[in-house]
């Protein structure tokens, strides 16, 4: 092969992975779940870090994210057809591999260099695999890679230059790459399920509320709409639910009058932060067609309780309503509708009932004998939900309705069974010549009932779970996290108490509360807890915690497990309890307690939001915990590092008795430049290291050179300046957190690239390294060397001052400057 045949060979386009915008569905929600985070960035650190590539890579080889890849690469392997195969080759054997179930693959290429790999799992299934490569397990053998370079027609100096560009990973470091690997995998998981079930919980809510046959609007304080639903959107005239927002009802076909009125009534609610409920009044629709609805409002509060809007629900009553009118004129059609009627109606002359129809008998399940001349409260519980006495409230809406007022409310019926029954009650005055009597349409609004409480309960658990996510997300410890959960549960719930529980494995399997919230005292509300099978083991909570299973108790009053602590279960107002085992996965470690004042009616949906928000404070409780050990070894490493920088900066100046010292006094100096300069801490903190080490190459200059009294000569000089090569030599692969050994190489670097020992210019520097150029400047212009006395701080300074911006850094000299000039900074005293 001749020089023309290598040439074309190196101009070949690269072979690459394809990215197609229209990638399978699992690679889309993949790479919708990552849009926007830092992953981008987080694989270029790792490459900056350590120099190993990074790629997330669907099974349709399309590249999601990706570092850069290693220039041996990119440049010879994957442009020479037959290096090429080989890779292919190489990411073939990878992804094979983790088909067959293996947690992670590791494939040395043929061309020399080592890839790893590990699957991408979302709730069981496989969808993409994250890629760690290329590296080197060991030096590499030169004369091998030597002879690939010549055999496939590569330039061989600069192939063995990006041959040693390759990192080498020592073998015991293998699987602290490949743990940091499975981190990013299961960080992966986590935010694809996690945005999975937020969709799943959005569609789910957006179902509900566009499938329910009433109109629902919601408006901000100042009368704008925020949404509505399909309904009000038909009846409005509106394409889409989202086309509402913004909009007031002065832009909807209201006439202005109604507007004004509606929003009159928004108003009062705002301003009473009180609902309004069943107001029967007209609407014109979008054809000019005019019906009649029954509206029921009630204020947006936030969780100050401070009302920020309304939301209001109605339902078209126009047919009733013609009903009612038609049934006062005609009595044959009257009573046809009457005995026919769903509803239950009901004729009273005052208080008493003279006439009803069947529907209205099945209701109350009784006869007519046994029903007609009582009393609509003989057939209710002395007191309706609000407190009041069932006769007082009815005899005040019969005298309203008899007065004219027409009356819609709600109320609670007895059976004659004694079974109690939600009712909507319509009340309206009936006139028959001289007489007056009352109406009543009674209807069963029970299921509807307990469908709206359901939907409530599913909601505030919902909302619940959001809320507990969040402090997953936030909470610093665990402490804080356990009270942040119990404080969520207690105050987006609604409940009345929420404890954490930790079980204990001693001699009487104590249980000890951790955090709780809902209690206005700092005691726990209930002593000697035990999760033993015993008279003081049958709480809830310990049940949970003996069975690993979620326990309900719907009557704390009656229950016999709490025995032991009715009184002050009961003194406390918990009439309910339901108890959910944490897990760390190996054992079941404590449980969450819920309170409340009400009985639990709850259903499959509810337990299973409850078990999920248990289920995610176990894994933020392990999680924290693992965070933690990490960290705690994490500063021991960077300890260990920070203290053998220190030991080879003292062996440096052992050696150097002239500039003992100047590495210290170089590091303050260029810290307190870094710091002017508003650097972040962490980076100020590197830079302070290699500051420290900075002249660590001469090391291997002869002492007697490093020590000569008079004039270098050329020969020793350019020893001296190979120092820097040295330094970066012995420090290259070490890995520090910060790029010392680059900052060591180009500390005699200048910016109009005078300097040594590649010439770099401008911004080819690192920061770090200008910092440090001018700090090195000052510090030994001012030391005494044995070829040169000391010179004055201000001929260093002006030095500094003249070559701003040509040989030093701007910002980095003016800093310097500053900080001499205005006294912050002077070096420390020598002992």
């Amino acid at each position: 092969m001749d020089g023309n045949d290598k040439v074309a060979v190196f101009e070949r386009k690269p072979a690459s992975y394809r990215y197609d915008e229209k990638l399978p569905a699992a690679s889309a929600m993949l790479e919708e779940v990552l849009k926007g985070t830092d992953f981008q960035k987080l694989f270029e650190s790792f490459y900056n870090l350590v120099n190993i590539p990074v790629a997330i890579i669907d099974f349709n080889a399309n590249v999601l994210f990706s570092s850069p890849w290693q220039r041996i690469c990119t440049q010879y392997h994957r442009v020479h057809p037959a290096t090429c195969d080989r890779c292919l080759e190489s990411d073939t054997q990878l992804a094979t591999q983790l088909k067959e179930g293996k947690n992670y693959a590791i494939y040395s290429c043929r061309n020399g260099l080592t890839d790893s790999a590990a699957p991408i799992v979302i709730e069981g299934k496989p969808v993409a695999n994250v890629f760690i490569g290329q590296f080197l397990t060991k030096a590499p053998d030169e004369s091998w890679f030597r002879q690939q370079a010549e055999t496939y027609g590569f330039e061989v100096d600069d192939y063995l230059a990006a041959l040693h560009e390759v990192p080498i990973v020592e073998a015991e470091k293998i699987p602290l790459i490949i743990d940091l690997l499975m981190q990013m995998t299961r960080m992966v998981t986590n935010l694809a399920i996690d945005r999975k079930r937020a969709i799943e919980s959005q569609a789910r809510q957006s179902i509900i509320l566009n499938t329910i046959p009433q109109a629902v609007f919601w408006k901000d304080i100042h009368g704008s709409y925020l949404g509505c639903n399909a309904a009000f959107a038909k009846d409005v005239g509106i394409a889409t639910p989202d086309a509402i927002v913004g909009k007031t009802d002065f832009d909807l076909p209201w006439p202005r009058e109604e507007a004004e009125a509606y929003r009159a009534d928004d108003a009062v609610v705002i301003s009473a932060n009180q609902a309004r409920l069943h107001i029967i009044e007209p609407v014109q629709q979008v054809d000019g067609s005019r019906i009649v609805v029954d509206t029921s409002k009630i204020p947006l509060v936030d969780a100050a309780n401070t009302p920020y809007g309304v939301v209001g629900v109605y339902e078209d009553i126009t047919e009733r309503k013609r009903a009612e009118e038609e049934l006062r004129t005609t009595e044959t059609y009257r009573r046809t509708l009457f005995e026919s009627a769903r509803d239950a109606i009901l004729i009273m002359r005052n208080e008493r009932f003279i006439d009803c129809n069947s529907s209205a008998l099945s209701l109350y399940g009784t006869d007519r004998e046994s029903f007609i001349g009582h009393t609509p409260y003989e057939f209710s519980p002395e007191r309706q939900p609000d407190g009041r006495l069932s006769k007082d409230i009815a005899l005040e809406k019969i005298g309203a309705a008899l007065n004219g007022t027409s009356q819609f409310f709600d109320w609670k019926h007895l059976r004659l069974d004694g079974t109690r029954f939600d009712a909507e009650v319509s009340l309206n005055r009936v006139d028959f010549g001289k007489e007056v009597l009352i109406q009543a349409i009674v209807r069963d609004v029970s299921e509807r009932k307990r469908a709206e409480y359901a939907l409530l309960r599913a909601n505030r658990a919902l909302k619940t779970l959001s809320a507990g996510n969040l402090a997953l997300v936030r909470a610093a410890s665990e402490d804080e996290l356990l009270q942040q959960v119990t404080r969520v549960i207690v105050e987006e719930g609604g409940h009345l108490l929420a404890t954490v529980d930790y079980c204990n494995d001693d001699e009487d399997k104590s249980i000890t509360p951790m955090a709780w919230s809902g209690l206005d005292n700092t005691r726990y509300w209930a002593d000697n807890l035990s999760w033993a099978d015993t008279d003081h083991g049958q709480l809830p909570a310990a049940k949970a915690i003996r069975n690993g299973t979620t326990q309900i108790c719907h009557d704390i009053a009656s229950d016999p497990a709490f025995a032991p602590w009715k009184d002050a279960a009961l003194v406390h107002g918990f009439v309910s309890n339901i108890a959910l085992p944490l897990s760390d996965g190996a054992r079941i470690f404590g449980g969450l307690s819920i309170y409340s004042a009400e009985s639990i009616a709850i259903d499959e949906e509810e337990v299973r939001l409850l078990e999920e928000l248990a289920n995610d404070l176990a894994y933020g409780i392990i999680n924290l915990r693992t965070r933690i050990e990490h960290e705690q070894h994490a500063l021991i490493l960077r300890q260990s590092l920070e203290q053998s920088i220190q030991a080879i900066a003292s062996t440096v100046e052992i050696r150097d008795p002239y500039t003992a010292g100047h590495q210290r006094r170089v590091s303050d100096l260029a810290s307190a430049i870094a710091l002017e300069m508003g650097l972040p801490e962490e980076q100020i903190h590197g830079i302070q290291l290699a500051a420290t080490i900075h002249d660590l190459g001469k090391i291997q200059i002869p002492a007697e050179i490093l020590s000569k009294p008079g004039k270098l000569s050329d020969v020793e000089f350019m020893l001296v300046r190979t120092h820097p090569k040295a330094g970066y030599n012995i420090l290259k692969d070490v890995k520090f957190p910060w790029p010392i050994a680059d900052i060591v190489l180009q500390h005699h670097e200048r910016q109009d690239g005078s300097g040594y020992p590649q010439g770099l210019k401008g911004t080819e520097i690192a920061l770090g390294a200008r910092i440090i150029a001018v700090a090195d400047v000052v510090e030994a212009m001012q030391s005494h060397r044995p070829f040169r006395p000391s010179l004055t701080l201000e001929k260093a300074l002006n030095e500094i001052e003249q070559q701003r911006g040509q040989k030093y850094d701007q910002t980095a000299a003016d800093a310097c400057l500053a900080l001499w000039r205005t006294g912050r900074f002077s070096f420390a005293n020598e002992p």
